[in-house]
């Protein structure tokens, strides 16, 4: 999303005129088109779910590819439907991606257990997304794309340092008993169900509770910091308003990330709700 993102502001490809094309979505109108990041991330996530989990999980390996590619298939085209892109735009993400697997795919294992394992592997992170956020590209005009790619931003460092606090804390351990994979997928039961409906019920509350209290915390303090501030890169209101939505913004989705990974499990952790697994990484 960083890369595609960022691409769509430095290419400056617009969206295919309308007329003749009949638009359905507005919201991202005002974006660029080439590359197209939702066919980036329609192809990444089945593809990428398919590939780490085949190695685990006993099933059927042409049936999770045949329903990735239909995922794929079903994102790509509809925005070809919806007049959101060409098929260009679609290619060149798809492109993108298969280019992005050769080696991100590789390293994701290997960097895995380096993040979560190091005592300043978190602060690595959070500095590394925040020199990204201010080195993405601004285009030559306001889009929707800059506010998308701080979401993502802080969306997976929330992730990365829930997962990094788990670690810390011996919630997760890479000193467990060896464990033989692939595991076999069982049925749920009843109450197996019950309880994942609870656990999502409980989770989702405490995620939609913290993004909008830290939406509209967030958003008085930037506000505040910039008006209290001589800040030279923020001097004009225009650029004041930016960096108060983007800041907002990454602070924002750092938080729901952190507390999906971390708060919200913890808090079903009681007998008989919660769902007890080898910690093993």
């Amino acid at each position: 999303m960083y890369i595609g993102q960022g691409l769509k502001d430095i290419i400056c490809w617009p969206r295919p005129a309308s007329p003749p094309v009949i638009r359905l979505e507005k919201k991202w109108e005002l974006e660029y088109g080439m590359p197209s990041t939702h066919a980036m991330t329609g192809a990444a996530v089945p593809f990428s779910i398919l590939i780490f989990t085949s190695c685990r999980y006993e099933y059927p390996f042409l049936l999770g590819v045949f329903f990735s590619l239909l995922w794929c298939a079903l994102v790509c085209s509809s925005r070809i439907y919806l007049g959101m892109h060409s098929v260009l735009d679609v290619v060149a993400g798809l492109s993108l991606v298969a280019l992005l697997f050769l080696w991100v795919i590789p390293v994701v294992d290997w960097l895995d257990p380096i993040i979560l394992t190091d005592e300043f592997g978190a602060l690595y992170m959070l500095s590394g997304a925040i020199l990204l956020a201010l080195c993405s590209p601004g285009g030559d005009r306001w889009t929707p794309a800059r506010g998308d790619t701080v979401v993502i931003l802080g969306s997976a460092v929330g992730l990365i340092t829930g997962a990094w606090m788990n670690y810390q804390l011996g919630i997760i351990s890479s000193n467990g008993p060896a464990i033989d994979m692939p595991f076999p997928v069982m049925w749920p039961s009843y109450k197996m169900l019950g309880l994942s409906l609870l656990r999502l019920v409980i989770g989702l509350c405490i995620v939609l509770i913290t993004r909008q209290i830290a939406k509209s915390t967030t958003k008085t303090f930037f506000a505040g910091l910039v008006q209290s501030k001589n800040i030279s890169c923020v001097s004009n209101p225009t650029s004041r308003e930016i960096f108060v939505e983007l800041s907002n913004k990454f602070v924002t989705y750092l938080i729901v990330g952190f507390n999906i990974v971390f708060l919200a499990p913890r808090s079903t952790d009681t007998p008989g709700l919660y769902r007890r697994i080898p910690p093993v990484i």
